[in-house]
């Protein structure tokens, strides 16, 4: 069985160098992320090392980790262009937003490519994701093999109308006689 430590190795020995990332704390980071996930040269599977602008110190891993999981807990709450919130939901049972204008925009391959680049470098992981979502994420065939449904529960449903209907249908009487 291989480690991540050691897939990490294996990665860092067939792509060595390593990814600058400049950040700026004073800005958004969702559109600092979009920024560096959409640059053609940008190669996550390099180490990354983080530097904060204005600021002096060497990334010995702590800048990089810190990076990450400052900017993963933005994006639990971040938004788009500071207008389309990228997450919807109660805590722990987020779901990707499926406005128009982000799907349209390509920022949910961006968003995912800095996840896997955290949980592949860090081993930061996004907090707060629905655990439907989740289980989606890591078993791609749910639904479509037996045995592997989707696991919802109302907590996963953001619309409060949408929810409202389910609570009265959940509680509706079953008489099929």
């Amino acid at each position: 069985m291989v480690t991540v430590e050691d897939f990490r190795r294996q990665i860092y020995e067939k792509y060595p160098g390593i990814q600058p990332m400049m950040v700026t704390r004073h800005s958004n980071y969702t559109m600092q992320i979009i920024s560096q996930y959409k640059h053609p040269r940008f190669n996550m599977l390099m180490e990354p090392s983080v530097t904060f602008m204005g600021e002096y110190g060497a990334d010995g891993g702590a800048l990089t980790k810190e990076y990450f999981w400052t900017a993963m807990l933005e994006l639990r709450n971040g938004k788009y262009m500071d207008k389309f919130p990228i997450f919807v939901g109660e805590e722990d049972h987020k779901l990707p937003n499926s406005d128009g204008v982000l799907l349209r925009s390509g920022v949910f391959d961006y968003i995912g490519k800095f996840m896997l680049h955290s949980l592949l470098h860090t081993g930061v992981a996004f907090v707060g994701l629905s655990k439907a979502v989740m289980h989606y994420i890591f078993n791609p065939n749910v639904g479509m093999e037996p045995g592997l449904e989707l696991e919802l529960c109302q907590e996963d449903v953001p619309d409060p109308e949408v929810r409202e209907v389910l609570e009265y249908v959940s509680r509706a009487p079953c008489n099929f006689s």
